[in-house]
């Protein structure tokens, strides 16, 4: 089972070392020191750009001409509607806050599931085809199963990681982290 896989990665894998963790690690840790900073406000435009870059690293190229639409009030003011809302539903909350986010010029699923894993990573994770396989139990040399997530996908996702992590008493976005990983040594 996938959380087998998961518990030995995290246990044998020097993963907390990885250039990618550490990556990551910075970018959260930035986006945490400007929400000390600066409270109940969206991201800046350099955070947004961070993370998409981050999130598509050589694919940016995808989205490029859809942020040309964007500035830094409209960035600011979408990201921090998403950010500060609560409700005590968190299937509805996420559907919401998803929505908010993917109303912004070339931001889809994936760089919105990106931005809140980012910003809430005890909560949320990323969707994408790799680990979207490893829960599913796919085999890794077989063509994915989708690349075109809906919400319904991306709550399913965060349904089976969700309990896991809090078993395991660690975010939700190491999981995450764990499965996109186990899924690039199987493929290997």
């Amino acid at each position: 089972m996938w959380q087998d896989r998961v518990t030995e990665f995290l246990l044998n894998d020097n993963w907390q070392n990885s250039q990618e963790w550490q990556q990551t690690n910075l970018l959260k840790s930035s986006i945490q020191t400007y929400r000390i900073h600066f409270p109940n406000q969206g991201l800046s435009e350099g955070l947004f750009n961070q993370i998409i870059q981050w999130k598509l690293g050589d694919q940016i190229h995808r989205v490029n001409h859809h942020l040309q639409y964007l500035n830094k009030q409209m960035i600011n003011e979408v990201t921090k509607t998403a950010l500060i809302l609560n409700h005590h539903d968190y299937n509805i909350l996420t559907r919401v806050r998803i929505n908010i986010l993917r109303s912004l010029p070339g931001v889809g699923l994936g760089i919105a599931s990106a931005i809140l894993t980012l910003y809430y990573p005890e909560l949320y994770g990323i969707i994408d085809f790799r680990t979207w396989d490893e829960i599913n139990e796919r085999d890794p040399v077989l063509p994915s199963i989708t690349h075109n997530f809906s919400i319904g996908d991306y709550l399913n996702y965060l349904t089976n990681i969700r309990p896991y992590a809090s078993e395991q008493n660690i975010e939700v976005q190491v999981i995450d982290y764990a499965l996109w990983k186990i899924w690039e040594l199987r493929r290997d």
